[in-house]
């Protein structure tokens, strides 16, 4: 009988063991990362129902939808709450995201390719000038804060000041420059342009459709005849 020192026997076990093992688990293969949000198409809708959500998370969400890109200023903070009977056409989310910022003291400037959300006080500070008709196009779509000169012509820029200052948007302003009786608006764009229907409205003479005509009176008392 062939004898195997125990220790040998033990080697030699160990390698076979190692072979007729099964193989170890595969590690469990990752899991697929979620889809990137994308915005909604021309003729998609989407459904919104907020209960006291955080602003942030509300601004994400429509802005996403709009295939928008944004920085939020540290300073927002809030609750949104919206609730919607069906669902939301793409074109109506933009006016719902700044009636939302404006209820919460904030409101949206384009700087380059990038919106910039911030306190409403703050965001008429960097609002821009537009200088062609293209870009008072754009703006009107996007409805960000602007500022625009109005000449006025038949009343004081003062006077016209106080006219206009109620309808004018929190945050928005209107100054008067008396040398050249002007009018400097700083707005959102949509309510710069009602402004300038009311300047319009109220710049008016009001002697322009009356005429003088001068009469020779040849026969009568002129004072008498101005009498009657």
């Amino acid at each position: 009988m062939l004898t195997i020192p125990l220790a040998a026997a033990i080697a030699a076990a160990v390698p076979a063991r190692a072979q007729n093992a099964p193989p170890s688990p595969a590690p469990p293969a990752a899991a697929d990362e979620p889809a990137g949000e994308a915005p909604l198409g021309e003729e998609e809708a989407m459904v919104l129902n907020f209960e006291r959500a955080d602003i942030r998370e509300v601004i994400h969400s429509l802005a996403t939808a709009l295939g928008i890109s944004y920085t939020i200023d540290p300073r927002i903070e809030g609750q949104v709450t919206n609730r919607t009977a069906g669902k939301i056409a793409r074109e109506d989310l933009w006016p719902l995201l700044n009636q939302i910022l404006r209820n919460n003291g904030i409101a949206a400037v384009k700087v380059g390719d990038v919106y910039q959300i911030l306190p409403v006080a703050e965001a008429k500070t960097r609002a821009i000038i537009p200088r062609s008709r293209a870009a008072k196009s754009s703006l009107t779509e996007k409805d960000a804060f602007a500022i625009e000169i109005v000449p006025v012509q038949h009343v004081s820029a003062d006077e016209m000041v106080n006219i206009l200052q109620p309808f004018v948007t929190p945050g928005g302003d209107v100054l008067s420059y008396p040398r050249a009786n002007l009018l400097v608006i700083t707005d959102l764009q949509s309510n710069i342009d009602r402004l300038r229907e009311l300047v319009t409205t109220f710049d008016s003479d009001v002697f322009h459709n009356l005429k003088t005509r001068v009469f020779k009176v040849q026969h009568g008392d002129p004072d008498e005849l101005a009498n009657e």
